[in-house]
């Protein structure tokens, strides 16, 4: 399991989405092992007329990281118009060439993907994730908890780690450690409080994909609670995992559903991520599990779904190949042939040609 770009948890600075901060981090590894390096992002005033989306920041420093051999992807706190909060975490050992050498491709990527000045600096001490996570910012994050948006946030952090996680009794560990920390000084009520406002929010994000989850959740509650609240919300977590382990096996898996998803929205080019998002797992983990459960990877099953639909259109004789292009999400035509050249051997203008001909013989598919 791996997290990526918002908040600690959401005790940091309030973000704007929850998920990308679980893409890459393992909570399965020693917290204690990783270190985090803070920067800032700074991009110069003036150098765009519109703010960069923090999605596509994202993405820009996720690619880099990758290109450098980050192990994890940074993590983004959003804060000004003019730049953000980034995160690395990183193993001790990390050496300073490797973070400077990143500076330097993050101002030539930022020109040559948005057409702007920007800056990537050092912006504070080097510290462990756990001192990281007891820094100054967690008071106001207790109080947050109790803003719906920022509680709706934590739970998504929550469910995407709950869904990826490989062994749920030291995750469900770690979740309570977290949790516990950003209550600190609150009262065992007061921290039950919170903590059943949280789980509330975590049965209506997985409500829409298993609707007898809310039920069967409250159905299985013990009829006595434990003494201790770390016990109790360990407790209660493990068991929403087991919740959602027995209804998943009444509804479709992971992968059926993502595959329902790719073809709802074959007009768009929707990304690993994005699925992730919405299936509330990481893409790592969605990547791995796709593969294992069907054969072809998450890419290649969205080309050739893409593809078959194409096929059926060129079908008709009225609608022209730009127009398949187009209702198929993709900008270039030139990339739409090549991908459809992939799986049928022919061009489409060629397939479109032998349907006129009448062959009803099409390629064997591949990928």
């Amino acid at each position: 399991m791996h997290p990526r770009e918002t908040s600690y948890n959401g005790n940091r600075t309030e973000e704007k989405d929850a998920s990308s901060y679980l893409d890459r981090f393992g909570l399965s590894e020693a917290l204690s092992s990783l270190l985090v390096f803070p920067y800032r992002l700074r991009i110069a005033p003036g150098s765009r007329e519109e703010p960069i989306p923090q999605e596509v920041a994202a993405n820009i420093l996720s690619m880099l990281f990758e290109q450098h051999g980050f192990p994890l992807s940074p993590i983004l706190f959003p804060d000004r118009e003019d730049g953000c909060e980034v995160l690395l975490l990183a193993e001790p050992s990390l050496p300073d060439e490797k973070r400077r050498a990143l500076c330097l491709d993050t101002a030539h990527a930022f020109r040559d993907v948005c057409a702007a000045d920007a800056v990537l600096e050092t912006a504070g001490s080097v510290q462990s994730l756990l001192a990281f996570a007891r820094a100054p910012g967690v008071p106001d994050a207790r109080r947050r908890l109790d803003d719906e948006s920022y509680l709706l946030a934590t739970a998504r952090q929550h469910l995407i780690i709950l869904n990826t996680a490989s062994e749920p009794e030291e995750v469900c560990a770690s979740l309570t450690e977290l949790f516990h920390l950003i209550t600190k000084g609150d009262s065992e009520e007061e921290r039950r409080r919170r903590a059943r406002r949280l789980l509330a929010v975590l049965c209506g994000l997985v409500e829409p994909q298993l609707p007898n989850f809310t039920s069967l959740f409250a159905s299985s509650a013990p009829k006595e609670e434990a003494a201790s609240f770390d016990e109790w919300y360990a407790g209660e977590l493990r068991r929403f995992c087991a919740c959602m382990k027995q209804e998943r096996r009444a509804h479709d898996s992971i992968v059926e559903l993502v595959q329902s998803i790719i073809r709802s929205r074959i007009s768009e080019n929707v990304s690993l991520q994005q699925v992730a998002d919405q299936v509330f797992i990481s893409p790592n983990y969605l990547s791995r599990l796709f593969k294992e459960e069907t054969g072809e990877n998450f890419s290649e099953f969205t080309i050739r779904v893409k593809m078959e639909k194409a096929a059926e259109l060129l079908r008709d004789p009225t609608c022209r190949v730009y127009e398949v292009n187009e209702l198929l999400g993709y900008r270039s035509l030139q990339h739409f042939y090549k991908l459809f050249k992939r799986i049928f051997d022919c061009t489409p203008t060629e397939y479109r040609e032998k349907i006129l001909r009448g062959g009803t013989q099409e390629s064997h598919e591949k990928v």
